[in-house]
C-alpha cells in the first residue's frame, strides 16, 4: 500500500536543515593564529672592518640581531673627527655624501637567521688612518609588507667603530699625499706652459695639423689627471686633501676650457684673442694661488723667474758698483709673486739681506744674504 507523504513530516525535515544552517552560522569563527612573539626591545650588535680586496678598500659590517628574518637594514659609514670640537665632543661626516655612479650613499642589508653582513662602501685608494663609524638603522617604510606588523612602531639602531692604532700613520699619509697632489699640480702647470708656448708659436706660424695633434694629447693627459683626482676624499676632517681635490679639479676644468677657446681662436671663429689672453692670465693666477695655498714648494715658472733671478744675481756679484742694478733686479722679482705669499715672504728676507749687504758689506752680511737667496731659489724650484 502506497503511503502518502505527510506535509508535516516535510516541514519537520526543513526545520532540521534550517536549524543546522543557523547553528553553523552562529558558531564563532576560529581565532587567527597568534603572531610570533615580539621582543620587548630590538637589538643590533655590529662590527666594522676595513678590507683590502683587489687593490681597492672596502668597509664591511657584520653582526647579530633579534630582528625578524628578512628585515632590511640601512648601513652608512662615517669619518669621525674629534680634533675640531671641544673636550668630549666630536663631529662625523659620511664617507659617501650622495648616490653616484659607483655606489649608493646608504647600503641596504638583510637579516638572515639573526645575523647580517655586507659591504657598506668601497674606495680605490686606502682610507686615512682616522676613526670611522657605521650607523645601522631600521625604517618601517622600507620593510617587506609582512614584516611591518611584527616591527610595529619600534625603531632599532646600532653602531660600530673602527679606530686606527697609530696617529703616526695619519701624519705619514698626509705628507705622502701632499707630495702626490704637488706632483699633479706640477703636471697641470707644465701643460699650461706647453699651451702658452704653442699658442705663441701658432700665432707666429699657424700649423693646424700640429695644433690638432697637441690638443688631443693635452686633453688626454688632463682627463687622466682628473680621473685620478676623483679618487681623492672630500672629508672636512682631512681638509688638506679636500682642498687639493677642489683646486686640481678647478684647474683641470679651466685648462680644458682654455684649450677649447684656443682651438676656436686658431680656427678663426670670431675675435677670441682678447678673451683667450684673459683666460690664460686667470688660469696662471689660479695655479699660483693653488700652489701657495697648499704649501707646495717649487712650481715657479722658470721662463718668468729664471731670467729675473739671474739678472739679480749678476748685479749682486758686481757690488758695490752695481748697487742700483741689484735693487732694480730685486724689485722686478716682486710683481709675479703677488699670489705667492710664502715666496713673497722669502723674497723679503732676500731684500733684508741685500739692505744689510749694501749698508755694511762683510762676511756675515754676505752669509745672511746668500742663505736667504738659497732658500728663495729652493722654494721657487729653481735650484
Amino acid at each position: 500500500m502506497r503511503r502518502a507523504l505527510v506535509p508535516g513530516a516535510l516541514a519537520g525535515a526543513g526545520l532540521c536543515v534550517l536549524a543546522v544552517a543557523l547553528a553553523s552560522r552562529m558558531d564563532p569563527e576560529p581565532p587567527p593564529p597568534a603572531p610570533a612573539p615580539v621582543p620587548e626591545e630590538f637589538r643590533v650588535e655590529a662590527r666594522l672592518d676595513l678590507v683590502e680586496d683587489d687593490g681597492t678598500f672596502a668597509f664591511r659590517v657584520s653582526g647579530r640581531t633579534n630582528l625578524p628574518h628578512g628585515t632590511v637594514l640601512r648601513a652608512r659609514a662615517f669619518a669621525v673627527d674629534r680634533s675640531a670640537s671641544g673636550p668630549g665632543e666630536e663631529d662625523e661626516e659620511p664617507l659617501v655624501w650622495e648616490d653616484d655612479e659607483t655606489q649608493p650613499a646608504v647600503a641596504r642589508l638583510s637579516t638572515r637567521g639573526g645575523r647580517f653582513s655586507g659591504e657598506v662602501c668601497r674606495f680605490p685608494r686606502r682610507p686615512y688612518s682616522i676613526p670611522y663609524r657605521v650607523r645601522i638603522e631600521v625604517r618601517r617604510d622600507e620593510q617587506p609588507p609582512d614584516l611591518r606588523p611584527l616591527l610595529g612602531d619600534e625603531e632599532a639602531s646600532g653602531l660600530a667603530e673602527l679606530r686606527p692604532a697609530d696617529r703616526a700613520a695619519f701624519r705619514s699619509e698626509i705628507l705622502e699625499r701632499r707630495a702626490e697632489a704637488g706632483r699633479d699640480l706640477d703636471e697641470l702647470e707644465a701643460l699650461f706652459r706647453d699651451l702658452r708656448r704653442e699658442l705663441d708659436r701658432q700665432r707666429a706660424a699657424p700649423d693646424p695639423d700640429g695644433w690638432r695633434f697637441l690638443e688631443g694629447a693635452w686633453r688626454g693627459r688632463v682627463a687622466v689627471l682628473l680621473r685620478r683626482n676623483e679618487e681623492r676624499f672630500e672629508l672636512w676632517c682631512v681638509f688638506e686633501e679636500r682642498r687639493a681635490k677642489m683646486r686640481l679639479k678647478g684647474g683641470g676644468d679651466c685648462l680644458l676650457r682654455t684649450i677649447e677657446d684656443a682651438g676656436a681662436f686658431l680656427a678663426g671663429q670670431g675675435d677670441r684673442d682678447g678673451r683667450l689672453r684673459e683666460r690664460m692670465a686667470a688660469l696662471g693666477d689660479f695655479l699660483e694661488e693653488a700652489r701657495d695655498e697648499g704649501g707646495y714648494g717649487g712650481g715657479m715658472d722658470p721662463e718668468v723667474f729664471g731670467p729675473l733671478l739671474s739678472a739679480y744675481e749678476e748685479a749682486v756679484a758686481r757690488l758695490p758698483a752695481a748697487r742700483r742694478e741689484a735693487l732694480e733686479g730685486l724689485l722686478r722679482l716682486a710683481p709675479p709673486l703677488v699670489r705667492r705669499k710664502r715666496a713673497y715672504a722669502a723674497l723679503s728676507d732676500v731684500g733684508f739681506g741685500l739692505a744689510r749687504l749694501l749698508d755694511a758689506p762683510g762676511p756675515e752680511a754676505w752669509d745672511t744674504h746668500d742663505r736667504a737667496l738659497a732658500e728663495f731659489r729652493s722654494l721657487a724650484g729653481l735650484d
